[in-house]
């Protein structure tokens, strides 16, 4: 019998194919053609859904203002700045009564135009940037227009903010306006109002519909400009949540990460995850590019391999002993790119000690080392991808892995499982080995060929 399962097999026709297989009589000379989309799919344990920070959880700008600058400060502020452009007569007063005066319709077709008392507005951390306001921009930007606020009737064309109004909880939770707020609080003070457009939710909603309402009129599309990488991939997941024509790779790596044998999480989306990734640019692209759809159990394997490694050696314990820290992104890579090049040294350590001597040598770097000789600096994810800002070339950085790994196996008296494993003062990595030829070959500037034999050595600290 022969089951074909094409890329557009539906999930129930799946989870019927998936009856079969489990159910398949292996006494039988059965035949089982996967092609397609059962290839491509990787089912994890834990879904998005279930981990994915959701909460209506705010916090009040006008605290975070008070919080940011000292009265002095505030005072002075006040006295050098004005308003330009505010428009009174579209964006009314606001209302004595708000409960009242703000009511759900669903034919209202555009939200209220009204000038909001800034002490009001909170904003909320799961799906928007508010601990990640840059306060030292919002004084820029109000000194770039003449220390004015400029407004939307100015000449300049301001925003005016964008909330929502929660009658359930008599909040207004700001969706696209964090720094304007503030740059008005700035301002204006204590006393600051801003002109808004109010959204107001159906009163029967869920927490989780009005969270979802909120959070895809937050910046999905990241059309605003100077966002962190932080707010970037949160506007990108909650985009391909919400969005099914998005590209869905922000929620391919959300699972991922969060299947690892540690979850791990970005931009404090996942509200299970101890453990945060600071990039994640680097890591997408590379998932899509070592992808192996044949391997059922983890198509990343050689990535899965680095981030558990560097989980369980680089990252400290809390006091419940949990792991809880951030991982570099860049040494992931770098540590892949290694792993990748020198996988027949690395096979040959692990063959001749019966070790496992990629996880053996994670372990040497962050916790042996300095137990081994007090001479040598302890080591951490920092040290390791120094200047990796001003220098691109990855290779750069395998060189100086490869030097520790020379280091590694001398100092813990490895075998070094190969020709010259017996001769006095040989290293297991080289630059005459094919290995390393072959990494230099895929660094397309010859000139930066002596930068990256520099780094090569018996020793990475201090004789390197």
């Amino acid at each position: 019998m022969i089951v074909t399962i094409n890329a557009t097999t539906s999930i129930v026709e799946m989870d019927s194919c998936r009856d079969f297989f489990n159910n398949i009589d292996r006494g039988n000379n059965e035949a089982v053609i996967l092609t397609g989309a059962l290839l491509m799919a990787h089912a994890y344990e834990r879904d998005i859904s279930a981990s994915l920070r959701k909460t209506l959880h705010t916090k009040s700008l006008h605290q975070l203002y008070l919080e940011n600058w000292s009265k002095e400060e505030r005072d002075k502020h006040r006295a050098s700045l004005s308003v330009s452009g505010a428009n009174p007569d579209k964006f009314k007063p606001f209302p004595s009564d708000p409960s009242s005066y703000f009511r759900y319709d669903k034919d209202m077709s555009q939200p209220y135009t009204v000038s909001i008392p800034c002490k009001l507005i909170e904003s909320c951390p799961d799906y928007n940037r508010t601990n990640f306001i840059n306060y030292e921009d919002c004084v820029k930007n109000l000194k770039k227009y003449g220390n004015k606020f400029i407004c939307e009737a100015d000449e300049a064309s301001g925003n005016p903010i964008v909330v929502w109004y929660d009658s359930k909880r008599d909040k207004f939770r700001v969706v696209r306006g964090n720094h304007r707020t503030i740059m008005k609080l700035l301002t204006d003070g204590d006393d600051a109002t801003i002109e808004a457009y109010v959204k107001v939710h159906n009163p029967t909603h869920s927490d989780d519909d009005i969270f979802n309402a909120e959070a895809t009129t937050f910046d999905v599309d990241n059309e605003q400009t100077g966002q962190n990488k932080q707010s970037r991939f949160k506007g990108q997941l909650l985009n391909a949540i919400s969005n099914p024509s998005a590209d869905r790779w922000p929620i391919e790596l959300y699972e991922y990460l969060d299947n690892l044998e540690t979850p791990i999480g970005i931009a404090d989306t996942n509200k299970d995850a101890l453990v945060t990734l600071d990039g994640f640019t680097q890591i997408s692209n590379t998932m899509k590019d070592i992808k192996d759809d044949t391997n059922l159990s983890d198509p990343y394997e050689p990535l899965s391999e680095v981030l558990n490694g560097l989980v369980k050696h680089a990252i400290p314990e809390n006091r419940e002993g949990k792991k809880c820290g951030t991982i570099n992104a860049t040494l992931v890579e770098h540590m892949r790119l290694f792993k990748k090049y020198f996988k027949r040294e690395i096979n040959a350590v692990s063959k001749d000690n019966n070790i496992n001597a990629f996880d053996k040598f994670l372990e040497y770097i962050f916790k042996e080392r300095h137990k081994e000789n007090s001479l040598f600096d302890k080591l951490n994810q920092q040290e390791l991808v120094k200047n990796s800002t001003k220098i691109r070339e990855m290779s750069y950085y395998v060189a100086s892995l490869c030097t520790l790994f020379n280091e590694f196996v001398k100092a813990t008296k490895l075998k070094k499982g190969h020709e010259m494993k017996d001769t006095h003062g040989t290293q297991i990595i080289k630059d005459s080995g094919a290995s390393w030829t072959g990494m230099i070959a895929n660094v397309k500037n010859a000139d930066f060929h002596v930068a990256i034999r520099s780094r090569l050595g018996k020793i990475y600290y201090p004789s390197n």
